[in-house]
């Protein structure tokens, strides 16, 4: 027998349902919890693939078409035992529990019906061999290639709608973010308005205005004395800087006196 090996997001899981379990005898014992996973699932696939149970449903005996009643299919289930029952010339029943489809025993295309009588459960191998022995392999495979055809259609237009999808969704996106970066822009211009009418009024530049904003800009959400003093000290800290720069520049050198 193989051991389980689990992973970290799966020990987690299952701490979650011990813990949902919690007021049960068995919430500490993960083989059972296992057991009744298994259970809850072969539930699950089972109405995936049968329909919903009898209770659950409207009693319907006769398929229209190539439709099979859910009551149909959870009979023909049960009677052939959820398996493949094609039994070969000499007796052996294939058994097979992979892979299973439902086949009419009269093709749909020769006037059958989805009764009980006329659906079977088969493998996907003996519905084959059965589709070509009653319809012909020419026929058959005329068919399988215009389904081929059809899935192939189908699964393009699923990706151009995708595809489009995506491209929607790009799209608004891009407005999102364009209409996020306007906003912040003039959230901006609305914060720097004051300081700049302020330093506008104490004759400094644009340039030096905006720059001053900048350098300011973690004091916008604040008073704005605060900040305006502190642009003050950016600007003339930078003046200052100029000044100190000119008086460095180098001096032309005296002429040399003649010699005697």
């Amino acid at each position: 027998m193989k051991r389980l090996t689990l992973t970290q997001q799966e020990r987690d899981a299952l701490r979650r349902v011990q813990d949902l379990l919690s007021n049960t005898d068995w919430a500490q014992d993960p083989a059972a919890i296992y057991a009744k996973a298994i259970e809850l699932l072969e539930e699950r696939l089972l109405k995936d693939k049968l329909g919903a149970k009898k209770s659950e449903q409207t009693e319907e005996t006769v398929g229209n078409g190539r439709r099979i009643p859910k009551a149909v299919r959870h009979a023909v289930w049960q009677r052939d035992g959820g398996c493949c029952s094609f039994v070969s010339a000499d007796g052996h029943r294939c058994g097979e529990r992979r892979w299973l489809q439902f086949d009419h025993r009269t093709p749909v295309a020769l006037g059958g019906e989805s009764t009980l009588a006329n659906v079977r459960l088969l493998c996907r191998a003996h519905n084959l061999f059965e589709a070509e022995r009653v319809l012909g392999e020419d026929r058959v495979t005329r068919a399988r290639e215009r389904a081929e055809r059809e899935r192939a259609r189908h699964s393009e237009a699923k990706a151009r709608e995708a595809a489009r999808a995506a491209a929607r969704e790009a799209k608004a996106r891009a407005a999102e973010e364009k209409a996020r970066l306007a906003a912040e822009k003039a959230a901006i211009q609305e914060r720097d308005a004051d300081l700049l009418s302020a330093l506008k009024s104490l004759q400094f530049t644009p340039e030096q205005s905006a720059r001053a904003a900048e350098a300011t800009a973690d004091l916008a959400q604040g008073p704005l004395e605060p900040r305006v003093r502190a642009a003050l000290k950016v600007l003339t800290a930078r003046l200052a800087t100029k000044q100190d720069f000119s008086k460095t520049e180098t001096k032309p050198a005296a002429p040399k006196s003649e010699a005697a």
